[in-house]
């Protein structure tokens, strides 16, 4: 089970495994009954259009952009329609259309952009997605901790979150880690007696390369890390 929360004005996500879902269902039906994937997204896509607009960029009339708010992302769609004009490409940053990741993570996430939203009052604030996850009787594991790419100083930024949450394991091999991150990971899980776990970030065959449990590269997730804390819970 994955949870966005927020954190500093941003949003990030942890992971519970092994919850009851039960429980988990009741919680998130209570929590996310006006703040449903539709609604939310299609304030975001107004925002962001208007946005877009005052920074003088071409986009269609809003009314002709393709967009069904239940099925698709609003930051997505914004990206692919300013990927259509090549003026676009001349008043933003030279990298900002070169993909959505770098679009959507490292100008979007920017506090200090104009496209950046606040979405923390739409989801839970760390604490309680934490503790949600502790009354489903679930483990906590921090994902993909390198991709943030807002986070100057990532191993700073890592170490917060550690020392100061109640924290089970860390995602230490990820698609987009190179082996140094990678490495890091693993060494401090080991050194602070963190479970690991990995992520291959399949999310289906629209991810070229990438297949459950296996992803970029050589990237293979030992089944050693799972059964390590897996079989804890038995105890």
């Amino acid at each position: 089970m994955r949870l966005k929360f927020g954190y500093k004005g941003r949003l990030i996500e942890v992971l519970g495994y092994k919850i009851n879902t039960i429980q988990m269902q009741e919680w998130a039906d209570e929590f996310y009954k006006n703040k449903t994937k539709k609604m939310l997204q299609q304030k975001y896509f107004d925002i962001t259009y208007e946005r877009c607009k005052e920074m003088g960029l071409k986009l269609a009339e809003k009314s002709d952009i393709e967009f069904n708010p239940e099925k698709n992302w609003a930051s997505l769609t914004i990206y692919k329609e300013l990927t259509k004009y090549e003026e676009n490409y001349k008043k933003l940053p030279s990298d900002m259309l070169d993909s959505f990741d770098i679009f959507s993570k490292k100008y979007c996430g920017d506090i200090n952009n104009k496209l950046y939203i606040d979405k923390t009052s739409d989801y839970p604030t760390v604490v309680e997605a934490i503790s949600i996850i502790k009354k489903c009787n679930g483990l906590v594991f921090l994902p993909h901790l390198f991709i943030y790419k807002w986070a100057d100083n990532k191993e700073k930024f890592i170490n917060e979150l550690l020392e100061n949450f109640e924290i089970d394991g860390i995602e230490c091999m990820h698609s987009e880690f190179n082996q140094e991150q990678i490495d890091y990971l693993i060494n401090l899980a080991n050194e602070r007696k963190y479970f690991k776990s990995g992520g291959s970030d399949y999310h289906g065959k629209n991810k070229v390369g990438i297949y459950l449990g296996k992803g970029k590269g050589n990237l293979q997730i030992p089944e050693d890390f799972v059964k390590e804390w897996y079989n804890s819970l038995k105890q």
